[in-house]
């Protein structure tokens, strides 16, 4: 997952999509599997707010939602990731 703006839409959608099993997958015998959300951590951004700089909004942001929510990784983690 990637997108603007991490504090708002990007964390909503990943928690949604959490709540809402989006990555489920049926098993062999029928029972869902959660999957797993990926969110890509270079490939967010937000603005400065309430006195903090944007850098720091993202770091609170990104580990509110990591482990919880998503699993956050960066651009090169990803590609190493196998999809299969």
């Amino acid at each position: 997952m990637a997108g603007l703006t991490t504090d708002h839409c990007v964390s909503t959608t990943t928690r949604m999509a959490r709540n809402l099993r989006v990555v489920s997958v049926a098993s062999p015998t029928g029972e869902l599997d959660e999957g797993d959300i990926v969110l890509v951590s270079d490939a967010c951004a937000t603005f400065a707010k309430g006195g903090f700089d944007a850098k720091t909004v993202q770091r609170v942001n990104l580990a509110s939602l990591n482990g919880e929510f998503v699993q956050v990784e960066d651009t090169r983690d990803v590609l190493r990731i196998p999809l299969f």
